[in-house]
């Protein structure tokens, strides 16, 4: 069952009773020996690891040097800065549900050395998205900590600094020198396992 669906349900429960909450205010005869939970008081949130991202006026695009053909040229609506130098630049904030640590994501990406003019890796030209648990380190640092805390559906660029990404040793098989900055045009499809 989806969000949608519940969020309808709770909807028709409250215009069919007449009120907010959920408890009855009189017995019915096919619910009277149910139990009813009443609404609990909300949790006190958690303090989250990142400041809700909100879109903006355009915002001064970020020197990234060249870039490969194919790679996002519009403008940024947002930048927020994150532990370790790890910035996400948002094009598009999407308006579905939070990423949270540990939820698997499917995410298509294009990627590139900073300062170079080609691809190193694009799921896009696959024309397959990747999955993965988000904070699990199945993936370098700088997905996992730049995906926590994204909303659904936004388009962003991962500006990853060297050592949150493959770090001194580099990736030699993929052409990436050690403590190389890497840059990622990513679009967030969805959270498979909300």
């Amino acid at each position: 069952m989806n969000y949608t669906s519940i969020a309808l349900i709770l909807l028709l429960t409250t215009a069919c009773s007449g009120g907010s909450s959920y408890e009855e205010s009189s017995p019915d005869p096919i619910t009277e020996n149910v139990e009813v939970p009443k609404q609990a008081a909300p949790a006190k949130a958690a303090t989250p690891k990142k400041a809700a991202v909100v879109a903006s006026d355009p915002v001064d695009a970020l020197d990234i040097g060249a870039m490969p053909a194919g790679a996002w040229t519009d403008q940024a609506v947002a930048n927020v800065e994150l532990d370790g130098g790890l910035v996400v630049e948002y094009f598009t904030v999407g308006e579905g549900p939070i990423v949270k640590k540990y939820k698997r994501v499917l995410v298509n990406y294009q990627g590139w050395v900073k300062g170079t003019s080609e691809f190193f890796d694009s799921s896009f030209t696959r024309g397959a998205p990747i999955q993965f648990p988000v904070g699990a380190g199945g993936v370098i640092a700088g997905w996992d900590d730049g995906f926590q805390g994204m909303p659904v559906g936004s388009r962003a660029r991962l500006h990853i600094p060297g050592d949150m990404g493959y770090g001194a040793n580099g990736n030699p098989l993929a052409g990436i020198p050690g403590n190389a900055e890497l840059i990622f045009d990513v679009s967030l499809v969805s959270i498979i396992n909300n």
